[in-house]
């Protein structure tokens, strides 16, 4: 996201993601041009909590946006493992 390829982030989707949305789709859907840095909330036990096959990873982004630069945001990601993988699910 951070370097502006939406395939390669689109190719991190789950199966199942993929399934509920195209490549162009999520193109159109996804703020673009948009994203500047991303980190971990906290250590990574902390930040990290996984169950079984799935993931909550706590991140802080930081997004230009319009006339708010530098904007650092928490965000929580839901990533699952399947078949040896870990994928993104997006929301």
């Amino acid at each position: 996201m951070i370097k502006g390829d939406y395939d390669t982030a689109y190719g991190f989707l789950s199966p199942g993601s993929k399934d509920g949305i195209s490549l162009d789709v999520y193109k159109r859907k996804i703020k673009q041009n948009i994203w500047r840095d991303v980190e971990l909330a906290g250590p990574v036990d902390e930040a990290v909590k996984c169950e079984d096959q799935a993931c909550k990873i706590e991140l802080f982004v930081t997004i230009d946006y319009k006339t708010m630069h530098g904007l650092k945001t928490p965000v929580w990601e839901s990533w699952v493992l399947e078949n040896g993988n870990a994928w993104y699910v997006y929301r």
